[in-house]
């Protein structure tokens, strides 16, 4: 139970946004990589029991406060700065959904909208609708109906959400048709993106765009990851597909990484930056605005890889022009054992891994500038799950902690000493 778990935990913990949604993070002073140290213990936060629960993401709030959600079981929690439960925190929800400080609810990400307002996107699978709150945790009455807006998913199939804070709306990518083939999928043939006002939850349509054929064959239907906002009003789609091919460099199956730009009144375009491994693993994506990504794999990347099986760690920059640049930073990590978890910033990835329990956790920072730094924490039996670094050189840690048969679910915070 507890590996179905862990491997439901590290689906989410590899994408995970810095606390300030995609800020810096990880630095001290002028030097962003000064924080990049052993780290103490300075509380943990027992959040569940028996491998209940998975801390996802972790965001600050006014005050030092913690927004916490967890995606097995699924909730949102606040703590305060200390790690306490905030028992206030959204006590006038209703009862039903409400216990001793956190909700009940199946969010997946969390936006700040203005100073006192809060949308989560919720779905248990699908994404299904965009909940609104006051910052108590309050449901929201101004936004949709009585705090809720509704997404498509009985007439199209929401794919992903970005908000647009410029724009004072929230992006949702919802495919209306799909292209097969035979009895298989191959992926979107239609995209809609709907607008949702980010104050009321009014959606209006912000554009309907017939996509391009995919390459793939259809045994495994195209997959789209992120949806990037544009200063020029366009909007990128990343997203990947396998590819089935006789070259004899690499494996019969690959895995191709492309941007579809989606701007009003042209035709969408399709820009190939990478080939990799089937099995390529996301080990990190952050927005970085102005249209700029990174996107760090882990596998054997076309035209570095020496060989099919030699799996390397690679940060892929993106462009607002849809241009890109592959950096080598090392071998690849090993995401298929020892509790591993990473995050990435705008200024660097971190991996971090529980191979031997009986030993403190085990972290790698990957700066953009410098070497790799070796880190780790002062505590053994932790089962790491997720990470989420802070601008001061925190970090947040999903944890269980396995001194006892039944795991005790925790969020660690750990402080470069």
């Amino acid at each position: 139970m507890k590996r179905h778990l862990l491997a439901m935990a590290l689906l989410g913990a590899c994408t995970d946004p810095a606390l300030d949604s995609g800020g810096g993070g990880g630095g001290k002073g002028d030097d962003p990589n000064a924080s990049f140290k052993d780290v103490a213990t300075q509380w943990e936060a027992t959040v569940g029991y028996a491998g209940d629960a998975v801390v996802n993401r972790v965001q600050e709030g006014p005050a030092g406060s913690l927004l916490v959600t967890s995606m097995f079981p699924h909730w949102l929690r606040q703590l305060t700065a200390d790690g306490k439960p905030d028992t206030t925190w959204g006590s006038q929800y209703p009862d039903s959904q409400q216990r001793s400080g956190f909700l009940d609810l199946t969010a997946h990400e969390i936006w700040r909208v203005g100073s006192n307002h809060l949308v989560a996107s919720v779905g248990d699978g699908l994404l299904y609708q965009l909940s609104g709150f006051l910052g108590d945790g309050t449901p929201d009455a101004a936004f949709g109906n009585a705090g809720t807006a509704l997404l498509p998913y009985s007439d199209g199939t929401p794919l992903r959400i970005a908000y647009d804070e410029e724009g004072g709306r929230f992006l949702v990518a919802v495919a209306r048709a799909w292209k097969t083939s035979g009895s298989f999928t191959k992926g979107p043939s239609k995209i809609e993106l709907l607008a949702y006002d980010d104050q009321s939850g009014a959606v209006s349509s912000a554009g309907v765009y017939d996509l391009p054929s995919w390459d793939n064959m259809g045994t495994n239907a195209a997959a789209v990851h992120e949806l990037v906002t544009q200063p020029d009003g366009s909007n990128v789609l990343l997203v990947s597909e396998t590819l089935y091919t006789s070259d004899p460099s690499r494996a019969d199956v690959a895995t191709q990484w492309s941007t579809i730009r989606l701007a009003s009144g042209q035709a969408p375009q399709v820009k190939h930056f990478a080939v990799t491994s089937y099995d390529a693993h996301i080990a990190g994506f952050v927005n970085l605005g102005g249209g700029h990504f990174d996107l760090y794999l882990s596998g054997t990347v076309d035209g570095i890889s020496m060989i099919y099986n030699e799996d390397k760690l690679v940060r892929i920059a993106v462009d607002d022009a849809g241009g890109s640049q592959i950096d080598v930073l090392g071998p690849g990590l090993d995401f298929s054992a020892g509790c591993p978890a990473s995050v990435a910033t705008s200024t660097a990835l971190v991996f971090g891994q529980s191979r031997d329990l009986s030993k403190p956790i085990q972290f790698t920072a990957y700066p953009k500038s410098g070497a790799p730094i070796t880190f780790e924490s002062d505590v053994a039996k932790r089962c790491l799950t997720s990470l989420s670094l802070a601008s001061n050189g925190n970090i947040y840690a999903g944890t269980w902690d396995t001194t006892n048969t039944g795991w005790t679910a925790l969020l660690s915070n750990l402080a470069p000493q």
